[in-house]
């Protein structure tokens, strides 16, 4: 929570030892220098967003996932994890002061799980005539820029419209590719 808060070039060891209550050489023996640790720190954010995304690889309405992961974003922006909104991740891709060598994989990661997820769902809902069929790259590109756009939005507590909006414009863009059918 410290890293997503400030930031990885704000957060200071002296800020790791107050938040964890450990020592300074406690901390260190356990989990490393602190680029080590913020390196955890994203693997296990993946981790938690490979879980929120499982549901679209597999089983079930893919438009139904596309659905789910409109709604997983939108809740980022309404239910702000403590006093600040948005992503780790993408807090960290926008910061790019952490010149840490395992950062720019996980962030690599991050929109890969995603576009994965995304990707599975799309070929889903052409495959059960849900949506129209179209280029699952170029879809999935979209809506993970769309979703990154609207998290590193939502971290500015003056723009939570503006996220919502970008938001509002994944759900009409998934509204946009289904198949309509005329009664």
């Amino acid at each position: 929570m410290l890293f997503w808060e400030k930031g990885y070039e704000d957060t200071t060891q002296a800020d790791m030892v107050e938040r964890t209550g450990l020592s300074s050489s406690s901390l260190y023996n356990t989990f490393g220098d602190k680029p080590a640790i913020f390196g955890r720190v994203l693997e296990r954010y993946n981790e938690w967003v490979a879980s929120a995304c499982q549901p679209m690889l597999v089983g079930g309405s893919g438009l139904g996932g596309l659905e789910e992961f409109v709604e997983w974003r939108l809740a980022h922006v309404l239910e702000p994890v403590g006093t600040f909104s948005g992503c780790l991740m993408v807090t960290t891709m926008c910061e790019r002061g952490a010149h840490v060598p395992q950062v720019e994989q996980q962030c690599e990661d991050y929109r890969a799980i995603q576009r994965k997820a995304i990707s599975a769902a799309i070929d889903r809902a052409v495959n059960q005539q849900e949506i129209v069929p179209g280029d699952t790259d170029v879809r999935a590109a979209l809506l993970v820029a769309l979703s990154i756009g609207a998290a590193a939005t939502a971290r500015s507590t003056t723009m939570t419209g503006e996220a919502i909006a970008m938001i509002e414009g994944m759900r009409q863009l998934v509204h946009s590719w289904t198949i309509r059918t005329e009664t």
